[in-house]
């Protein structure tokens, strides 16, 4: 992930009776209704960050609950710089 760019991180979860997801950084839940917020949820349940700065550089985590219990994903968001893709080698 390159600074500035937007992100979205994928969760999509399934479930009888249908989970209820929400989104978890930094141990507080992100509420998408902010005005002028960065973050916000798409149809799937996925994370959409636009023009990510460098406090997203951390954990985010899908969580999914329902009656029977809960489920979670967990996401690291890293950074990329140039001289990391110049030095990648394939094997």
């Amino acid at each position: 992930m390159f600074r500035g760019s937007n992100a979205t991180l994928y969760c999509n979860p399934k479930g009888t009776p249908s989970p209820v997801t929400s989104w978890i950084k930094d141990n507080n839940t992100i509420d998408f209704t902010q005005p002028n917020s960065r973050f916000s949820n798409d149809s799937t349940d996925s994370l959409v960050i636009k023009e990510v700065q460098e406090g997203d550089e951390r954990a985010f985590t899908c969580k999914a609950t329902n009656i029977l219990g809960e489920a979670q994903l967990m996401w690291n968001l890293q950074f990329l710089s140039k001289q990391n893709l110049n030095d990648t080698y394939v094997f």
